[in-house]
């Protein structure tokens, strides 16, 4: 079923309420179709602020602790993050360039804004592990488990967002660790400047040519990502595979050489173990990448784990991840000092 716009006929399905209201022929109906699209403009927009504040009070905490400029400080005088905020709508501008409709922009959001989720189960037994004697006003029982349960959940909502967004996704996040070499291995860890800045740059190139050559092409720009609606899936084929476990193989060992050699030039001591606590996060980030992949929300026709059985892999290895990530965490100087104002003893 299609309605009739000005530039043709448009599914239903691409706005079904406006749809119906057009498609009625009662005046009234029509009018109030034309205060929804004016709704739909202007609602968004709200939300949009909201994204543009909370990524601004973020950039700018994260300048706090070292691992972004010192530029990202400044306050104007209305005491609001000046240069923060003007990245987070730069930001946010950039978003509209790959995707074309309101569906994929929504899509994509809400993959990244989930893979913040998947740290809160195991933050929270690392928490229980490394300072059980914190005040707890509530102590949530059965922590374990929950904290288990949320952990697959938010891995499931992940992996069940199609490999049509989470190659995209998982590219983005990927993006962001140069400024662990530039910034924070520097600052923090006094590893050399000149090496940890070429070494991001290095990583930059190679991830950038990586996604375009070994994902986009054969397997994003096919399908007709990211404006078409319902996908173009593909016959599985034996070079699919080849580009993809090429990617994995070329981004995973550019990642792990140079984060090496910077920590190698660093004078802190600890460095290794907060490397090493981290490669937790890695772990969930290729562990999501490759089971969608293999899985029933890949791009091809006949997937190579069909369904329910990709989905309970993929709980199994959110469970994995759960018990890793709780053992990976380690008592850093922030987290003493945290519990030192609550007036926490430390162990």
């Amino acid at each position: 079923m299609a309605y009739k716009t000005s530039s043709g006929y448009v599914p239903v399905s691409s706005g079904p309420f406006y749809g119906v209201l057009v498609s009625s022929g009662v005046g009234i109906l029509a009018a109030f179709a034309i205060i929804l699209l004016i709704d739909a403009v202007i609602s968004p927009s709200g939300t949009g602020w909201i994204y543009i504040g909370t990524t601004a009070r973020t950039i700018y905490g994260m300048a706090a602790d070292g691992h972004l400029s010192n530029a990202f400080l400044r306050l104007n005088k209305y005491r609001v993050p000046l240069w923060p905020t003007l990245a987070a709508w730069i930001l946010g501008m950039l978003f509209l360039l790959p995707f074309p409709t309101w569906f994929a922009i929504s899509s994509f959001i809400t993959t990244t804004t989930v893979f913040t989720y998947i740290i809160s189960g195991p933050s929270l037994m690392t928490l229980r592990r490394l300072a059980p004697n914190a005040p707890r006003p509530i102590k949530l029982p059965l922590a374990s488990v929950i904290g288990a349960i949320a952990t697959i959940a938010a891995f499931l909502i992940v992996y069940w967002s199609s490999f049509y967004y989470l190659w995209f996704a998982f590219a983005l996040i990927m993006a962001g660790l140069p400024l662990f070499f530039m910034y924070t291995m520097t600052n923090r860890h006094g590893a050399n400047r000149r090496i940890s800045v070429v070494s991001g740059i290095i990583y930059w190139v190679v991830l950038v040519s990586a996604t375009y050559f070994l994902i986009y092409l054969p397997f994003a720009k096919p399908t007709g990502w990211p404006s078409s609606s319902p996908v173009t899936m593909l016959k599985l084929q034996f070079t699919h595979i080849v580009d993809f476990l090429g990617y994995v193989i070329v981004t995973l060992v550019t990642l792990v050489t140079l984060v090496y050699w910077v920590a190698s030039t660093a004078s802190s001591k600890d460095i290794r173990s907060h490397i090493n606590a981290g490669w937790w996060i890695i772990a969930v980030l290729y562990s999501a990448l490759i089971l969608s992949f293999l899985g029933s929300f890949s791009v091809f026709q006949t997937p190579v784990i069909p369904f329910p059985w990709d989905t309970i892999a993929a709980a199994l290895v959110a469970l994995i991840l759960y018990v890793y990530g709780t053992r990976s965490g380690l008592l850093t100087d922030d987290l003493i000092a945290a519990l030192k104002e609550i007036g926490a003893s430390v162990s």
